[in-house]
């Protein structure tokens, strides 16, 4: 029986592993014994690791970018650390592909004092690592040279950027989806952040919308110092996020954190592990001519419950054996 205040002790209170019930919670309450050799036995101690893997090579789908993995396969996991659900919708903006018209820009944006911007809430639950966000943009300007842009998230529409994506080009006269990819933002449920798209180069381009319905559109003509919100309008827009791609941390406590990389595409490949928005791991670098390359990065680290862990590649060039499913690895063990 488990022990209760204001009662005395017995002896069946205080268990060896040999004596542990065959149900763990009928075990509540009562003690762990040293064995006979003067230690406890490790069975005592709850097990929170984890090891995920690829079931196939994964190339990574733009060079030059910090890119997420998505961890398919589990060879372990002892405290549910780690999920196999992939890509899922954090917020759909999806509705008809229109030229957004508006007082300001009349949609379009031609020089970087030139902002969009689209409010978006979270759903209740748990935090959300954000992985891409694609939209659709036209370079209704023409092509005569290549239209620049970025995408950043920001917690106020005048804030500091949470996380800006590199260049992306609008190339396209012609209504294209554009991809752009996050490192990973931490996102927190139920909460307000907003997507804004920055003119950088070329000459006019469009984004496109919701042109007769939608909700928190805004625009902005100085440098958005200032911003006017549309009625009745919305950014063509959807975030994405992937479970697979992450560690989240049921307790806090010091982990020993293992990255093997195994990849046949040479080139330079620049390795970070995060813990939520920091690298922990910061920008270990190799190199190869050809053929195949592993490299391990590990490192111990205090953490707390609901961080997330996760590793990111950025490769000079990509093949479809970036990553290889033989050698490639991702792990977690708490050790106190």
């Amino acid at each position: 029986m488990p022990i209760q205040p204001g009662e005395t002790g017995r002896s069946s209170d205080f268990i060896n592993e040999s004596e542990r019930d065959a149900s763990p919670a009928n075990d509540a309450g009562r003690v762990a014994k040293l064995e006979d050799d003067g230690y406890l036995d490790p069975k005592f101690i709850k097990d929170i690791s984890a090891r995920v893997r690829l079931s196939s090579d994964f190339e990574l789908p733009e060079i030059d970018v910090e890119m997420l993995i998505p961890w398919d396969t589990e060879d372990f996991d002892a405290g549910s650390l780690h999920s196999l659900v992939g890509e899922q919708l954090i917020y759909d903006g999806t509705g008809s592909s229109d030229q957004l018209q508006d007082p300001v820009l009349s949609g379009q944006m031609r020089d970087a004092t030139e902002k969009m911007s689209q409010e978006f809430t979270t759903t209740s639950g748990d935090n959300k690592l954000l992985k891409r966000v694609f939209f659709t943009a036209n370079a209704i300007g023409g092509t005569g040279s290549p239209d620049t842009a970025t995408v950043s998230i920001h917690s106020s529409r005048t804030g500091v950027a949470l996380y800006t994506t590199n260049n992306i080009e609008i190339l396209s006269t012609s209504d294209t989806i554009i991809v752009a990819y996050f490192e990973g933002v931490v996102l927190e449920p139920s909460t307000t952040y907003y997507i804004i798209f920055n003119w950088i180069g070329g000459d006019t381009f469009m984004i496109k919308g919701n042109n007769s319905s939608g909700v928190g559109f805004s625009v902005s003509d100085d440098s958005g110092s200032s911003w006017t919100n549309v009625i009745n309008k919305s950014i063509n827009v959807n975030l994405i996020y992937d479970g697979r791609t992450y560690f989240k941390i049921p307790s806090d406590g010091k982990y020993i954190i293992n990255f093997n990389l195994s990849s046949g595409e040479a080139g330079t490949k620049k390795i970070k592990i995060y813990k939520n928005e920091t690298a922990i791991i910061n920008m270990e670098t190799f190199s190869t001519t050809s053929g195949w390359s592993q490299a391990t990065f590990s490192t111990i680290y205090d953490l707390s419950i609901g961080d997330f862990v996760y590793p990111t590649v950025n490769a000079s060039s990509s093949d479809s054996d970036d990553v290889k499913s033989l050698g490639s690895s991702f792990e977690i063990i708490k050790i106190r």
